[in-house]
């Protein structure tokens, strides 16, 4: 038993769950071009688990949040021609940029559809800031993923 466990862990095995050696690391985040409350949501996230600094110097990863786009497209339009369903894609660019490995112009695309009634021409808005919120949060995830938090 004692020479399995050695063996295991002598092959780089973790268990699942274990904290990994990047989990930690200390992360500088550049974002020049991007929505401002997706840096944000980026930052208060990093700052709470005391993860981000304040130069490339200090950091062992780097985050530099380059550009951003959406697009909106009609994707049904109900019996009278009116849209009655959207679809929002959003596309990240950015680069990462650890000790290991340097991934320039990496790119995340999120989309979602969204319906609402036509009759209610307020809704649409609504709908629509709801659905954009919904994708930032999405892409933070999935940067703070790839972060390995």
């Amino acid at each position: 038993m004692v020479l399995l466990s050695l063996s295991l862990l002598a092959c780089g095995f973790h268990l699942r769950g274990s904290l990994s050696s990047s989990s930690q690391a200390k992360v500088y985040l550049h974002a020049s071009g991007v929505e401002s409350d997706l840096k944000q949501d980026l930052q208060q996230y990093l700052l709470s688990q005391n993860r981000l600094v304040e130069s490339t110097e200090q950091s062992q990863i780097q985050l530099l949040l380059k550009s951003d786009q959406w697009q909106k497209r009609i994707v049904s339009l109900d019996e009278n021609g009116v849209a009655s369903e959207y679809s929002l894609q959003y596309q990240l660019i950015y680069d990462l940029i650890t000790a290991e490995k340097r991934l320039f112009n990496q790119s995340l695309k999120l989309q979602e559809d969204y319906a609402f009634d036509s009759a209610q021409l307020l809704s649409v808005d609504a709908q629509e800031r709801e659905t954009k919120t919904l994708i930032k949060k999405q892409v933070a995830q999935r940067l703070l993923r790839l972060l390995d938090i």
